[in-house]
């Protein structure tokens, strides 16, 4: 039988099994545990991420939610290996492991090079600044000292040409959860940082101006008026596009400058949250949203 067992019990025939049903069903049971546990790392996976969050947020309690990624993992694998890949992603869990107090904030891994914290420290800032200053030292452990020197790899394509790939890096955005703000992890709402120089361009000459996802460069001459008045043109309606598309989606959105007070503005989504619940069950306003 070559793909295929009998089944017997004690000396008795109970019946006849194939390999790909026992493959399956080893996979299926990878696939679950995994959800419990990540394999690589041993971290909790999304079941139990899901069930602290839940438990948080039922309990009204102030935390802070913080992605974690790995970015960038193409290079090394291509040049050292999947092998080394790992590795530095196990490394990259520890360290995550660290920025947490023991027995009040939660690390989980999601899957591949993400991470998830729910961090209940006050002193939650200063514990992600430790986090990325201290990246560098996992870098050193995994990556070969001519590409840190570089500053990227390079890997032979299959015709012979190098190309090259830039370092690992980690990327982490933290996002602070007021009691009451949200009810359910299922709750949608998109957080959007921007630039005040993207709505409207200063005018300081002839600048170089480069993708930040392609690289390329042009050069851009910002003293030209009519230019200026093109570019504030562009970016208005791709504002009104962005907003059509939250109001759409029935998504509320978060939107921080990068020179906004971070806290100012979480607590003022806060409130404006808050004011539409009350209004939709018919309540009254707070004194202080009153007088807004």
């Amino acid at each position: 039988m070559a793909d295929g067992f009998v089944i017997v019990s004690s000396g008795r025939y109970l019946g006849m099994g194939a390999s790909s049903d026992v493959m399956r069903s080893l996979q299926s049971s990878r696939v679950l545990a995994a959800r419990y546990t990540n394999p690589l790392t041993l971290l909790p996976g999304q079941v139990p991420i899901n069930e602290h969050l839940d438990r948080l947020l039922a309990g009204r309690v102030p935390f802070t939610a913080w992605f974690i990624e790995v970015d960038q993992m193409r290079g090394l694998n291509d040049s050292e290996g999947f092998v080394t890949g790992d590795a530095l992603i196990h490394s990259t869990a520890r360290l995550v492991e660290s920025a947490c107090a023991h027995g009040i904030d939660f690390a989980g891994h999601v899957t591949g090079s993400r991470f998830v914290l729910l961090v209940q420290s006050g002193d939650w800032r200063e514990r992600a600044e430790k986090l990325v200053a201290r990246f560098p030292e996992v870098i050193e452990a995994h990556v070969p000292v001519n590409a840190r020197e570089r500053g990227y790899f390079t890997v032979k394509r299959r015709d012979g040409r190098d190309y090259v790939r830039p370092l690992p890096k980690l990327v982490v955005g933290i996002l602070p959860v007021l009691p009451g703000v949200f009810e359910s992890r299922h709750e949608v709402v998109a957080v959007r940082l921007y630039d005040r120089l993207e709505m409207e361009l200063p005018d300081l000459g002839v600048v170089v101006m480069q993708d930040a996802e392609t690289g390329d460069q042009v050069l851009v001459d910002t003293h030209d008026r009519r230019f200026r008045k093109r570019f504030a043109e562009a970016a208005a309606r791709r504002e009104e596009d962005v907003r059509a598309s939250f109001r759409k989606a029935g998504v509320d959105a978060l939107e921080l400058a990068t020179d906004d007070n971070l806290t100012d503005a979480i607590l003022r989504f806060a409130d404006l949250r808050k004011r539409r619940s009350q209004l939709a069950a018919g309540g009254s306003l707070p004194p202080h949203l009153e007088q807004a």
